[in-house]
């Protein structure tokens, strides 16, 4: 395991990580105490540097992981097939692109959060899905709700993933709702403390846009109702044209209204488990600098600048619109309270569910809200997941 974490390492130096003999643009400096020694792997100034103070217990706690996880993890790439070197080495390189800048100073922590991720069982009723009937949203649609397994590549090993659907002439259609990127913890005080990587929206083919799925989008529509009346001035101006500013202003409506649906539901499954605390993780530094460096190593300059930009782009959709999306399900709820934004203090977007309001003034948040949670809370949802 040693020799195996110490060519990760001296790999990411280089900014090329090997696997199955296919390089990965990974990376990062370390300082490693060992010992009475110090072991450094250093090429690039850019990149961040992985400190290890402690390397006979952050070799413990490393394959405590990685044993954990190669029991559980199930979903790796095609050249991992039955090659354990290959599965050990994308977890142990994985580990380190899902790391948040935190992290890199203390990587015990970050072992410590992903053991734990692997043990959590919260939402394993929900492994075969279950379906929840609307009674007043998208023509009287079911919402599927499933916990499910992810590859080794994304940032936690579980999802949930969601769907309308509804049965029209004995077939099925369906639209499919972003889905949520999660891991689960137990602090010192023994709550349960929640964090959220992405709401990720699914590519949807030319062929599943069906009546059906036009009209649940159409519907999704409705969620920005009102909102716009509530923004500031400054974005109100701003979005009309009468002012130009060098910045973008503030606000909660520049967000996708599927992905406040999937949010709201989340949080229903999260009062129903009677969690309180969220944290939102939005800003990993090595999948960023990972498109940084591919940009970096263009020959063409032109092509190099405008896969700068877009990686800088991507990143303040990732960072900027997940934030907003907090803000907007917040706005619509009370009883969701952000308690502090990244980097003030923590990097963390700290959230706390205080006591929700469930007569919530949007329509279609306060049928599915409440659809889900009454259902759950009962104990009276049934599976029809033999179509699926």
């Amino acid at each position: 395991m040693e020799e195996l974490l110490n060519e990760v390492l001296k790999e990411a130096s280089n900014g090329n990580i090997i696997i199955d003999g296919d390089p990965f643009p990974i990376g990062f400096n370390s300082m490693i105490h060992e010992e009475n020694k110090v072991i450094s792997y250093k090429k690039d100034d850019n990149f961040p540097v992985l400190i290890i103070k402690n390397k006979r217990l952050f070799i413990i706690k490393l394959t405590e992981y990685l044993s954990i996880a190669m029991e559980i993890v199930e979903k790796f790439p095609t050249f991992c097939k039955d090659r354990e070197r290959n599965k050990l080495k994308t977890l142990i390189t994985y580990l380190f692109v899902n790391a948040t800048s935190e992290d890199f100073v203390n990587p015990l922590e970050l072992l410590d959060r992903n053991i734990s991720f692997l043990k959590d069982d919260t939402f394993d009723y929900l492994n075969q899905g279950i379906n929840i009937p609307l009674q007043n949203s998208f023509d009287e649609s079911f919402i599927n709700i499933k916990n499910s397994d992810q590859s080794a590549f994304m940032e936690t090993n579980k999802k949930i993933t969601i769907f309308l659907f509804k049965q029209i002439n004995d077939e099925y259609f369906k639209y499919i709702l972003p889905d949520i990127s999660y891991g689960i913890r137990i602090n010192s005080n023994n709550e349960k403390i929640c964090y959220i990587y992405s709401i990720i929206n699914p590519k949807t083919k030319k062929d599943e846009k069906t009546k059906y799925y036009k009209k649940v989008a159409r519907e999704l529509y409705k969620l920005n109702s009102g909102v716009f009346d509530s923004e500031s001035e400054e974005y109100k101006n701003y979005k009309v044209g009468k002012d130009n500013y060098d910045y973008y202003p503030e606000n909660i409506s520049d967000v996708s209204p599927s992905a406040i649906l999937s949010l709201s539901i989340f949080i229903s499954l999260l009062e129903k488990e009677n969690i309180k605390k969220i944290r939102v993780v939005s800003y990993l530094p090595i999948r960023y600098l990972s498109r940084e460096i591919i940009a970096q190593r263009q020959i063409n300059q032109k092509y190099a600048q405008v896969l700068h930009e877009r990686n800088n782009e991507l990143q303040r959709n990732i960072t900027d619109k997940f934030l907003r999306t907090f803000r907007r399900v917040a706005f619509h709820i009370t009883g969701i309270e952000t308690n502090s934004y990244p980097y003030q203090p923590s990097e963390f977007m700290e959230i706390s569910l205080n006591e929700i309001n469930h007569n919530i003034s949007n329509i279609i948040l306060n049928d599915v809200y409440n659809s889900v949670l009454n259902k759950l809370q009962n104990n009276t949802v049934k599976n029809y997941n033999t179509f699926l």
